[in-house]
């Protein structure tokens, strides 16, 4: 008897958990985003420039430079947030307007249920803040929320999900899938859409449905989309390509117009840290925007390098560049 009724609470439990993340998947897929100000950092009038420098770091949840490291290694909040004000100040030596992060945690228990996107918005000192975590899985005790996020100087307006097709239409339900954000940031030259993206890393495949989408999306240049592509152009250090020859990155250059500028630095690679044999992280413009300088940041924060650009477009009538 005593076992049956063991029996019957383990089911209920088990069904109890089932239920609960079924619910909680659905209230996600009706709110994907979320956007927010920080109000103790303040907004200095801007004066009005023709550029605007923009980067896109990987920071691998927070784990560190090494590879195929454990996300589960901090032990106490002081030790993840020593690592977390290296990234900041890392971060704020390159002095960009929008940042683009990928695997970052909003809530997940590795990191100990710290925002690290709010904390780097806080410590950099970036006003606005767009999240959308593309992995998001919540129990009564313990969450693993993640993903990508735009932070921001100037405003952030029509803060969108963008739904890519998935690896596995199981797993995107259950767990999440690596979508993009999109946000129009107001800089001082004029509008700019920013589309934050980490693609699928298991297969090409997936990556040129992925971008076909973006493409498809984007019907109101200058854009500019930024992040972990896991994609390299044919052509280039490990660059994969389809059965039928298709390949994520030559899709956007080659067929819809998207630009990028090699970096003139010494390091051409962003991953991985230790060893870099490969570039996968990308700032692509299209529309009245050029760049007119890429820049690899080295560094072992993460297992990816950080990458920068800066942009240069038209001063919209009326505004007056500064000297």
């Amino acid at each position: 008897m005593r076992f049956r009724t063991l029996g019957i609470s383990i089911i209920f439990v088990f069904v109890f958990i089932i239920l609960w993340h079924l619910g909680y998947r659905y209230y996600v897929l009706h709110s994907r985003t979320r956007t927010y100000a920080i109000t103790s950092v303040s907004t200095d009038e801007v004066a009005s420039t023709s550029t605007v420098k923009i980067a896109c770091f990987n920071i691998a949840h927070g784990r560190g430079g090494v590879y195929g490291a454990s996300n589960w290694q901090y032990k106490n909040v002081e030790s993840l947030r020593k690592h977390l004000q290296a990234l900041a100040e890392h971060i704020k030596r390159v002095n960009a307007d929008i940042l683009v992060l990928n695997e970052v945690d909003f809530q997940a228990k590795w990191s100990l249920d710290t925002n690290q996107a709010e904390f780097l918005a806080k410590a950099v000192g970036y006003k606005y803040v767009a999240e959308l975590p593309t992995i998001n899985v919540r129990f009564p005790w313990l969450s693993f929320r993640f993903g990508n996020a735009i932070l921001s100087r100037y405003p952030l307006e029509n803060i969108q999900a963008i739904d890519l097709p998935p690896y596995s239409k199981w797993e995107a339900f259950w767990v999440g899938n690596h979508d993009a954000v999109s946000a129009v940031v107001d800089t001082p030259s004029g509008k700019i859409t920013v589309i934050g993206v980490h693609l699928e890393y298991r297969k090409e495949s997936v990556r040129v449905q992925a971008v076909k989408k973006i493409a498809g999306y984007v019907n109101s240049p200058p854009v500019v989309i930024a992040g972990d592509f896991n994609s390299t152009p044919i052509g280039t250090s490990q660059a994969q390509q389809t059965l039928s020859g298709e390949n994520a990155m030559t899709f956007l250059t080659e067929q819809q117009g998207f630009r990028y500028k090699i970096a003139d630095n010494q390091s051409p690679f962003s991953f991985p840290a230790e060893h870099p044999d490969r570039l996968l992280d990308w700032i692509l413009v299209k529309g009245n925007v050029s760049i007119q300088k890429s820049t690899i940041i080295p560094s072992a924060l993460s297992d990816h390098y950080m990458v920068s650009s800066v942009l240069s477009r038209p001063i919209e009538p009326g505004a007056v560049e500064s000297k």
